[in-house]
C-alpha cells in the first residue's frame, strides 16, 4: 500500500487573504446572536399557545418573527435557510411540554 501524503504546508498569501476577507464579513456580536436571543424569547412567551394549538411540532422564529412549523428540525432549518436567512438569524425549538421546564431554577445541594 502507498502511504497517503497530506498537504501540510503553509497556506499561501492568497488563502491567507481570502481567509481574512471571509471572517471579517461575519457579524460580530457577544454571546448569542441577537435575532436568535430575541427568537428564543418569543418563543418562551408563545410556549402556552403552541403547546395548545402546536404541540409536538417544531417552530422557527427570526427576532419577534415565528417563521413557521415543521415535522422535523432538519426541514425547518432548511426553510429557513432557503429564504435566504442565515444560521444566526433565525433558531429552530421544539414546542413541547418539556419546554415548560428549560427555565426553571433549582436549588441543588453542595457536596459536601
Amino acid at each position: 500500500m502507498t502511504p497517503i501524503k497530506e498537504n501540510l504546508s503553509s497556506p499561501t498569501a492568497e488563502e491567507s487573504q481570502i481567509a481574512t476577507i471571509g471572517a471579517s464579513s461575519l457579524p460580530k456580536y457577544d454571546g448569542v446572536p441577537p435575532l436568535r436571543a430575541q427568537g428564543e424569547a418569543a418563543f418562551y412567551r408563545d410556549l402556552p399557545g403552541l403547546l395548545k394549538e402546536r404541540s409536538r411540532l417544531w417552530v422557527a422564529y427570526s427576532g419577534d418573527e415565528r417563521i413557521g412549523f415543521g415535522r422535523t428540525k432538519s426541514e425547518l432549518y432548511d426553510s429557513c435557510l432557503r429564504r435566504g436567512l442565515k444560521p444566526h438569524e433565525f433558531i429552530v425549538l421544539f414546542a413541547d411540554e418539556a419546554a415548560l421546564y428549560d427555565h426553571t431554577e433549582i436549588d441543588l445541594p453542595f457536596a459536601r
